[in-house]
């Protein structure tokens, strides 16, 4: 079984040369879909082996992925961003994954190294990143984890879907597949390059309010824009998101849904409809950290402030 690495970047100098060097030895063939850059991000992918194929931006990352597959020959596809790389301790494990034959599809763990505990991601718990057995990321004191579909047998050019936080699940799940998940990890170090991140915020937000309004009726998308406006602090689109989530699939809502939605209108300074969201969520999960924490804060403020309905919560 062969395996590519399929990626899409632009100006990415800074990080590219990690990635790269990160599979060297575990993939057969690199493959990069350019949107764009004007930096030396082709020139150093090119000097270390890659395939490097020019892309017109159009606002649709599923497009952009979807162009990089078509490039791709190997059995097997690992999709990496420039931003994360591989340990080489994972390679013999990767390489072993994809000799099963019954499996179409991997999940993989995907560590977001953080350098404080001030750094929230959504809901994920953060873990202290103590006796790492990686090299990659040892230096950061935490991370926290969620799972990607990110190696996956080449069953199709068009597999991806959305034009922002774009996943190719739904194609395997349609297509009944065996979809498993491997004990590696993927490294990513962007939530650290503040700058970029947050200049990405406004832009992320703009396609999936699009997305959003070209498909009112589809859960992920709004997902998707609840996602983003909690990252840009847009406190009406946050609440606006959840709505329209829960109005198409409140029967399996995540608690981050209720969470955030409390997030928001404490922002607002609704602190009463903040806790009510927020019990909304502990009466479900007595434990729920992020749920208690929320409540705790937001209590303390309306003692401090003396607010009128904090004695009738």
């Amino acid at each position: 079984m062969t395996l590519s690495l399929a990626m899409i970047v632009k100006n990415e100098e800074f990080v590219i040369s990690n990635c790269l060097s990160s599979v060297r030895g575990l993939v057969d063939e690199m493959v990069l879909v350019d949107t764009g850059s004007t930096d030396y991000t082709k020139i150093i992918a090119k000097t270390i082996g890659a395939k490097v194929i020019d892309f017109e931006w159009v606002d649709d990352f599923s497009a952009a992925r979807n162009e990089s597959l078509k490039y791709c020959t190997s059995d097997w596809i690992l999709v990496l961003d420039a931003d994360e790389s591989i340990d080489l301790i994972d390679h013999q494990t990767i390489r072993e994954a994809i000799l099963r034959e019954e499996v179409d599809a991997f999940n993989i763990p995907i560590r977001n190294y953080l350098a404080n505990k001030q750094i929230m991601m959504m809901d994920k718990t953060l873990v202290r990143n103590k006796r790492s057995r990686y090299k990659e990321g040892r230096g950061f004191p935490y991370y926290a984890q969620h799972d990607g579909m990110r190696l996956f047998r080449k069953l199709n050019d068009n597999m991806y879907e959305g034009k922002i936080h774009e996943t190719v699940d739904q194609f395997f799940i349609d297509n009944g597949s065996k979809i498993e998940g491997l004990e590696v990890a993927i490294h990513h170090f962007g939530k650290m390059l503040f700058d970029k991140e947050n200049s990405k915020t406004p832009v992320y937000l703009k396609m999936a309010e699009e997305e959003a309004e070209a498909q009112p009726d589809n859960p992920r998308v709004w997902y998707n824009v609840f996602q983003q406006a909690l990252v840009a602090d847009d406190h009406k689109s946050v609440l606006n998101a959840a709505k329209n989530y829960l109005r198409i699939n409140h029967l399996q809502a995540p608690a981050i849904i209720y969470i955030g939605s409390a997030m928001a209108l404490r922002g607002l300074g609704r602190f009463g409809d903040a806790i009510i969201c927020l019990d909304a969520v502990l009466n479900l999960e007595p434990d729920n950290k992020l749920a208690l924490k929320y409540k705790k804060e937001i209590l303390k403020t309306m003692k401090a402030d003396n607010k009128k309905d904090f004695r009738s919560l």
